[in-house]
């Protein structure tokens, strides 16, 4: 009896030994099975993000009580020459594309369908488009007095000026652009950052292919596939990327949120995408225009009694 009761015993500890092993093989495989979409579309998007040609919208809502002193100046330059009002000017949507280190960008403030200019930044020369910014200057003021038509003569130069001609013409710092750099070709997310990425999202099948999504406070994140098209939206930013950072630094993702101090809101929408060429412009504007233009404002200023 004794030895028969020692053979159940093993026996029943073997069958418990192997229900234990078949419910954890099952619940790797379920594990797998659950996290293997994420890891799949993980070496996508490692592949295409380090590909780093892609479409953005950018809309950005600045406090402006956060901001510093050279960028009040600039948006009060920017309010005074389009007509555009203080909580206009603090509230942009930046539209255009990248094409790795080469960032190209329209600009339009609050309510407004046209662009009030255009800008290519690179680790390089940065170029404005002028005339564009001019048009919007001649409009503003040409639409309260219809005599200053003669004041302004019609744009005739080439297109686009640096940013120190920029500075000159309008008398603004804009050391902060001057100084910018891009340097994506050197930080690449790996399939493992990605597929951590996508993992803490949640998951679910559309028609065309699969979504993945992330809602928290201040924060909405989408990514569809297989369009490659994505959204952020935050509330605050500083404020979430500050809650997110210990999550993320566990991933090797560094955050930096203090210099988003600035904004109420960030939201940017991204399509990857294979085709996009960007080339920095060469048609410079003369000096010449660029005293005209600076004659102007002075002549304005004088009419205005500033």
């Amino acid at each position: 009896m004794g030895q028969n009761g020692g053979k159940k015993k093993r026996h029943t500890g073997l069958k418990i030994f192997l229900v234990l092993l078949f419910l954890l093989l099952a619940a790797a495989a379920g594990v797998v099975i659950y996290f293997y979409p994420a890891y799949r579309a993980a070496g996508d998007m490692a592949e295409i993000l380090n590909l780093q040609k892609l479409e953005y919208t950018l809309e950005v809502k600045l406090d402006r009580e956060e901001l510093g002193k050279k960028p009040r100046m600039l948006l009060d330059i920017l309010a005074e020459i389009t007509g555009a009002t203080r909580e206009e000017t603090c509230h942009l949507i930046i539209k255009g594309s990248l094409d790795g280190d080469v960032i190209y960008a329209r600009i339009y403030s609050e309510g407004r369908e046209e662009p009030l200019t255009e800008l290519y930044l690179s680790d390089g020369p940065d170029m404005v488009n002028g005339a564009m910014l001019y048009g919007v200057m001649r409009e503003h003021f040409c639409s309260r007095n219809k005599m200053l038509d003669q004041l302004f003569p019609v744009w005739e130069d080439h297109k686009y000026m640096s940013l120190e001609q920029a500075e000159d013409m309008f008398e603004v710092d804009l050391s902060d652009l001057r100084d910018f750099s891009l340097s994506l070709r050197d930080k690449k997310l790996s399939r493992l950052q990605c597929f951590f990425l996508l993992a803490i999202m949640n998951r679910e099948e559309t028609d065309s292919g699969e979504s993945f999504f992330l809602q928290t406070e201040g924060l909405e994140a989408k990514l569809l596939l297989p369009e490659w098209t994505a959204a952020v939206r935050m509330e605050k930013p500083a404020e979430v990327l500050g809650r997110l950072e210990e999550k993320f630094s566990i991933m090797g993702i560094r955050l930096k949120g203090e210099k988003l101090c600035m904004l109420d809101l960030l939201a940017v929408t991204v399509e990857m995408k294979e085709d996009i060429t960007l080339r920095m412009p060469d048609d410079l504007v003369s000096q010449n225009m660029v005293d005209v233009v600076k004659g102007i404002r002075v002549i304005l200023r004088e009419l205005s009694g500033k």
